[in-house]
């Protein structure tokens, strides 16, 4: 039967800390293993660890482009960037080219359309007049004359047809040429606008690795279980021996005053009592040790339980003592 008191509850605030700092180490390593450096054919990336607030490191994942990747990149971003300057520079004439009035209402179409006669139909309309005024001539036909009169009615009734059918037929044409007159220097200030995008990195997706977490709390409250358990059956044993030792006769009185005892030494607790192994002073020093309790004390917790004889000493009632 060994010596022992029992164990002493671990404390939380401790125990919190050492599950946190568990968790730390544990996300520490789960780290450094996802913290993979790749090396491709197009580049690398590369993961450098700097310091970090408190105990949590910080990393820094740096990518790089091959020789041949970068020279392209440097390319297509000069490229970018001179488009972006025609942008703002071509974007100017957005203010201009706003302002101007547009409409599609018959009177604007039909400007439209007599500008386009005039351009298109016009120089044919004349090379036509000359060529019939020069046949009129060949035949005779004088100026003033009343078959030249009704041969240049003909002709003009001619041309105003030629515009009126333009004037019928031409107005989608027309329409659609201003649209695109009026769209296009803006469709391409767009194109340019949209054509210097800023390209948004990629980020490498690092290969995940998991490390099983140390269970910290629960092993401190097993182990304080444990040295629980073992100090209840020290206890348990401790009064059963005791029992054992001073069941027979259950009102029985033992001298167990401390005047009486030699090499005491405490060998476990019982009762909140202190349970020795010693020797009487009048035994030999080969003699085997007993056990037992002293009277000091069992007369601190249970005065009931002692009595002091004639001789002043004191006696222990140990079923009492022990609440058998």
């Amino acid at each position: 039967m060994g010596k022992g008191s029992a164990p002493v509850p671990p404390n939380p605030v401790t125990t919190a800390q050492a599950q946190t700092a568990s968790n730390i180490n544990t996300a520490t390593a789960q780290s450094e293993l996802n913290h993979v450096n790749q090396v491709t054919p197009y580049g690398n990336l590369t993961y450098t660890q700097e310091a970090g607030e408190g105990d949590v490191p910080q990393y820094t994942a740096t990518q790089t482009l091959s020789p041949t990747g970068q020279a392209l990149f440097d390319a297509n971003s000069s490229t970018m960037q001179n488009l972006a300057d025609l942008g703002v520079e071509q974007s100017g004439r957005l203010s201009g080219l706003l302002s101007e009035p547009f409409s599609l209402d018959n009177d604007a179409v039909e400007s439209r359309l007599m500008e386009l006669g005039s351009n298109r139909l016009a120089p044919l309309l004349e090379k036509r007049r000359v060529q019939q005024e020069q046949s009129l001539a060949d035949r005779g036909i004088r100026i003033g004359s009343d078959a030249y009169g009704s041969a240049q009615s003909d002709i003009s009734q001619g041309e105003n047809d030629a515009y009126n059918q333009l004037l019928l037929t031409g107005r989608n044409q027309a329409m659609q040429e201003a649209i695109t007159a009026r769209s296009q220097p803006l469709n391409e200030i767009m194109a340019i606008s949209q054509g210097s995008q800023i390209q948004q990195p990629n980020f490498a997706q690092t290969p995940q690795s998991g490390v099983a977490n140390t269970d910290v709390a629960g092993l401190i409250s097993n182990n304080y279980n444990q040295q629980l358990n073992a100090y209840n059956q020290q206890q348990q044993n401790n009064n059963q021996m005791l029992g054992g030792l001073f069941g027979v006769g259950a009102n029985l009185m033992m001298l167990s005053d401390d005047r009486t005892k030699k090499d005491k030494q405490k060998v476990g607790k019982t009762n909140g009592m202190n349970i020795w192994s010693y020797r009487y002073k009048d035994e030999e020093q080969s003699a085997p040790k007993r056990l037992g309790l002293m009277a000091s004390e069992v007369q601190k917790r249970n005065p009931d339980a002692v009595t002091t004889g004639e001789d002043g000493l004191r006696r222990v009632n140990y079923s009492m003592a022990l609440g058998a």
